[in-house]
């Protein structure tokens, strides 16, 4: 079985009614993970709250056409609906769908997007669990999977 691959780090980020009501977060992955063919992406909401859209960028092995052509940095988003990425699971749906992540646009605000419940047992540290490589959080299970377009990498 294939296991997870950390791209990003546990990242603070900030709340989005600052500055207008949008915030956006960038984050590069390290080389040395970027390197590797990604198909599935998990990602893990903490402690809790709501995140309206989610962009993955990254080169496509696939041809798609006129879509890369017209993008002069030669990169897709791998999580858009459009580009054939969708939500296959989560943990919870409790003010929101995780396949919300991957609509274009902008969202208006986090309940555009996937927000789940509040957890007060959330902890501070996120471990992974040797046997599984899975994230390790008693009582906390707040995640989706999406899955990216065939022959992404």
């Amino acid at each position: 079985a294939a296991e997870w691959v950390e791209l990003v780090p546990l990242s603070p980020l900030r709340p989005g009614y600052v500055e207008g009501g949008n915030s956006v977060h960038r984050f590069e992955v390290p080389a040395a993970a970027a390197a590797q063919r990604i198909t599935h992406i998990r990602l893990n909401q903490h402690p809790d709250g709501g995140i309206a859209r989610l962009r993955t960028w990254g080169i496509v092995s696939r041809d798609f056409g006129r879509e890369i052509a017209a993008d002069a940095v030669g990169s897709i988003d791998l999580a858009s609906a459009l580009n054939g990425a969708r939500a296959i699971g989560c943990s919870n749906r409790h003010y929101g769908e995780p396949r919300n992540l991957l609509l274009p646009g902008r969202g208006k605000n986090m309940g555009a997007g996937w927000e789940t419940a509040r957890n007060p047992k959330r902890q501070a540290v996120i471990e992974t669990d040797p046997a599984t490589g899975l994230v390790h959080m008693p009582g906390v299970r707040d995640w989706c999977v999406l899955r990216l377009p065939a022959g992404a990498a």
